[in-house]
């Protein structure tokens, strides 16, 4: 996977980055992956009520099971790149999600990307626009998925996977950003710092003067990482500094800051990534802790230069939420072939599973009542990325 990994994110960032020539003709260019996948499971919400509610003592509250097997194409990006001159480019990138359908109502079209690069030189660049912010590792590539072995990817990156608000964890959006890369000897370290909107839950659909998608708050995100890259280790530590919209349930934003450390190296054969991130909130009209904090590890190994398998191991802990606040718990194990430099078919066993107790008022005339949930997914996938 490590050659797989390294072409394709030579070919994709080295449409993405800035030349020296004169301006150029308008670059057209994608990728999709397309997967079927068999998902078993379900999850149950049981309360334990006296017998005068329910002589079982218990009370199913919410119960879903779930047994099929679905076709689709996971994900489509099309991106757009121009070379301006010599220091600007422009990028646009449009995402489909889930065989989107406006008719069927399936799916998701975005626009994603949508920015303009300066670059001084090598330690000095700028994006102005639309774009994904540089946190961590996976956030800014978690959607180039020929670049990565995954087909469910570790759980707060993994858009199909509602139970969680990834936008907790990870920034989602920025509007400037500044980044540079400085060798030193044989080691480089590399630097972002950026700026973006409040998070989605402020956005209006419209403004009071007109327009849509409106940022209605004066506060906006901050952030940035600083990394180091040597031989085959790489190691970054990120930082964000915004507010969590909680004016529905306590009438306050919430001061929030994330802070995140990656890892990867590269051994003989094998590959290793992973993350940590830590989401800390203040809240001044409440006395619960809300803090939050995700971790995943993949160890992977180049069986040939074609062939890869790897294991992943995910987990996250919300203290604001009854379901998550004991944790739930991610596992995937895969394999990837690659016939082609631009195709890459894969293979995955996937789980994530968690269990919680909180209590619930179900009847205002009785005490409330102690309830357990329970989540099991399991899936078998098979898919191909494919680079156009």
């Amino acid at each position: 996977m490590k050659k797989t990994k390294t072409v394709l994110f030579v070919l994709i960032m080295a449409l993405m980055s800035q030349s020296n020539f004169a301006q150029s003709d308008l670059q057209v260019f994608g990728f999709f992956q397309g997967s079927v996948s068999k998902l078993k499971g379900g999850y149950s919400a049981i309360a334990d009520v006296p017998a005068m509610v329910n002589p079982t003592g218990k009370l199913v509250l919410s119960e879903k099971k779930d047994d099929y097997t679905n076709p689709s194409i996971q994900q489509l990006n099309l991106f757009f790149r121009k070379e301006l001159n010599e220091k600007f480019t422009a990028w646009v990138n449009f995402e489909i999600l889930g065989s989107y359908n406006s008719g069927n109502s399936w799916g998701s079209f975005s626009l994603e990307e949508a920015w303009v690069n300066y670059q001084m030189n090598n330690a000095f660049n700028v994006k102005a626009g639309l774009l994904i912010p540089r946190f961590a590792y996976l956030n800014e590539i978690k959607n180039r998925m020929p670049l990565l072995p995954y087909i469910t990817r570790p759980l707060v990156y993994e858009s199909s996977n509602k139970t969680i608000n990834y936008s907790h964890f990870v920034p989602e959006r920025a509007f400037v950003q500044a980044y540079g890369y400085i060798p030193v000897s044989d080691i480089t370290f590399d630097y972002a710092v950026f700026a973006g909107p409040s998070e989605n839950s402020y956005i209006s659909g419209s403004g009071a003067t007109g327009g849509t998608s409106v940022d209605t708050t004066n506060f906006k995100l901050f952030g940035g990482r600083v990394g180091a890259k040597y031989s085959d280790l790489r190691f970054g530590v990120s930082f964000t500094s915004d507010k969590d919209n909680q004016q529905a349930t306590i009438q306050e934003d919430v001061s929030r800051t994330r802070f995140a450390f990656d890892l990867g190296y590269s051994l003989y054969n094998f590959f290793f990534d992973a993350e940590y991130i830590a989401v800390n909130l203040k809240p001044k009209n409440s006395t619960k802790n809300q803090n939050k904090l995700f971790y995943y590890g993949t160890l992977g190994y180049n069986i040939t230069d074609d062939l890869f398998a790897y294991g992943s191991y995910s987990y996250l802990k919300d203290e604001n939420d009854n379901i998550l606040n004991s944790g739930m718990k991610g596992l995937i194990f895969g394999m990837g072939f690659k016939p082609l430099e631009s195709v890459v078919i894969k293979g995955s066993y996937a789980a994530y599973y968690a269990k919680s107790s909180f209590d619930v008022v179900i009847n205002p005339n009785i005490p409330a009542v102690n309830t357990n949930v329970d989540i099991d997914y399991k899936s078998y996938q098979i898919a191909v990325s494919v680079l156009f």
